[in-house]
């Protein structure tokens, strides 16, 4: 006789969705006029098409090393940039990114654009996202922002700072007589110096560039692995226990501090008649293989559980059916769902 057991992995998914709101902000950059002698002002104006960035679309992200990653959150974001400069370029920065649960990784936020070829960068490297010349408007430019958590961070809402940041595009040449006569970056409407440069050379400096708030909501998430999809008994002529082969490996990640994976299904199925999947009984495998204590499912669908601890786990376990009397000869097939949830 030879039965079937197929294993299947569930993934719940928690994603918040907001809308988005419309803002623009500008950066001079003042310089002398040369013989004359008097302040020229110099605007290089960046222009969003929002005045906060919601990153509202979750992505799905490949395993690394076989391990499966929390999915991502990101967001689009366009802007324009004016300048009479030769020569211009815009670089991004993003801070923060914390909330009630905690801080994430300066590294697990990427930024993505034409100017870095379409590849996901870490923005805390402050890359240059756009480049252009002036005196001809640059519009339609985007970014797009995105945000990977680990299995360690905790699930809730995130705010941030994004700030889009002129600076000297890299390989220009130095300054020309033009533009030789030192300049210094002010906010707009202001007379407060943010830093003497040229303007080839514009660096950002406290209060410089454009910045937007930045909100996500990282969801609550639990994915489950199985080493197998299909299982078979080697039945014998008459009743007892037999063994679901092969040992199921399970891998379980989960961002909620308390998880367990549990076991469901539907009976074992032949044409002769059916075994209920209560009588199915599994044990957990030490790390030098030997069996534990065995459960029944009908006792408990709990395989294993977690409890102030979030991240990834692994563990191997052994299924046995019970074969009466009373069970019909035949070729007996179950579904069994491995869930992780929180606990």
């Amino acid at each position: 006789m030879c039965w079937r057991l197929v294993v299947c992995g569930l993934v719940p998914l928690v994603l918040m969705l907001q809308p988005t709101t419309m803002a623009s902000g500008r950066v001079q950059v003042e310089t002398d006029s040369g013989s004359l002698g008097t302040p020229l002002t110099i605007t290089m104006q960046i222009t969003p098409d929002a005045d906060q960035l919601i990153l509202d679309e979750v992505v799905p992200l490949s395993p690394e090393e076989g391990i499966p990653m929390v999915p991502a959150s990101q967001g689009l974001l366009t802007f324009a940039v004016a300048s009479p400069l030769p020569e211009w370029a815009v670089a991004i920065e993003v801070g923060g990114m914390e909330g009630e649960g905690g801080v994430l990784d300066p590294h697990a936020v990427l930024v993505s654009s034409p100017e870095t070829g379409g590849q996901f960068v870490p923005a805390v490297d402050r890359p240059i996202i756009a480049r252009g010349t002036g005196p001809q408007p640059a519009e339609g430019l985007t970014v797009l922002l995105q945000v990977r958590p680990s299995w360690e961070d905790a699930p809730g809402p995130r705010e941030g700072v994004l700030r889009l940041v002129p600076v000297r595009p890299p390989g220009t040449s130095e300054p020309s007589s033009e533009f030789a006569p030192p300049a210094r970056l002010v906010a707009p409407g202001t007379d407060e110096g943010l830093g003497t440069t040229s303007p080839e050379e514009i660096v950002a400096g406290s209060g410089g560039g454009v910045s937007i708030p930045v909100e996500m909501s990282v969801g609550s998430f639990s994915l489950v692995v199985a080493s197998q999809s299909e299982f078979a008994i080697q039945g014998g002529p008459g009743p007892g226990r037999y063994v679901l082969e092969p040992d199921v490996e399970v891998l379980l990640a989960s961002n909620e501090m308390q998880w367990a994976l549990r076991l469901s299904g539907t009976p074992f199925v032949s044409e002769n008649g059916e075994i209920p999947l209560e009588r199915v009984e599994w044990t957990r495998l030490g790390a030098d293989g030997e069996p534990g204590d065995w459960m029944a499912v009908g006792e408990s669908d709990v395989l294993m559980s977690g409890y102030g601890e979030r991240g990834v786990f692994m563990a191997r376990f052994r299924l046995e059916l019970d074969v009466t009397l009373g069970d019909r000869p035949g070729a007996y097939a179950s579904q069994v769902l491995l869930v992780g949830s929180p606990g």
